[in-house]
């Protein structure tokens, strides 16, 4: 059996952490600006992002960051964490429940860990070196199935921020 990675435990702690400051500006007035993608950002998604790098910055002092709101932090390395702090901004700044906080880690080209908060919902998920991936909601850790194999195109459900981002 493989060693658990003490990794994931933290990313699900410090995701936590960030749940609360989601919750703060969630459903509560906001001003949603456009970057230059013309993609929505709030408060909220740089709030969360620049406290995500800070606590990255203090438990992984040598590591790259690859954020979705602050770019990367030193260029060039293999191996990376990932950061976007609203997945669903467009959801969120219109009060649906259906975003998340994403932390994962890449070495080498190889996704290694995953870890999703969902605030609104107040459910996680993750998946790291030495773990199944699993679900928690409250104190309940539910281990999740593998994912079986992908039905045909024609089954598909999709799930999209909107007809415009199509074309």
């Amino acid at each position: 059996m493989r060693q658990r990675d003490h990794r994931l435990t933290w990313a699900e702690a410090k995701l936590r952490e960030a749940r609360c400051l989601a919750l703060r500006y969630f459903r509560q007035p906001m001003r949603v600006e456009r970057k230059a993608d013309h993609s929505p950002v709030t408060i909220a998604d740089r709030k969360i992002e620049e406290f995500l790098r800070r606590e990255l910055g203090r438990a992984f002092p040598h590591e790259t960051i690859v954020g979705e709101e602050f770019g990367t932090s030193s260029p060039g390395s293999a191996s990376f964490w990932t950061v976007d702090p609203i997945d669903g901004t467009r959801a969120f700044s219109r009060s649906l429940p259906s975003w998340g906080i994403l932390l994962g880690r890449v070495e080498h080209g190889q996704a290694v860990l995953g870890a999703c908060d969902f605030p609104a919902l107040e459910t996680f998920l993750g998946v790291g070196p030495g773990t199944s991936a699993y679900e928690r909601r409250g104190r309940t850790r539910t281990a999740l199935r593998r994912a079986p194999k992908p039905p045909v195109l024609s089954k598909a459900v999709l799930f999209h921020g909107g007809s415009q981002w199509w074309l």
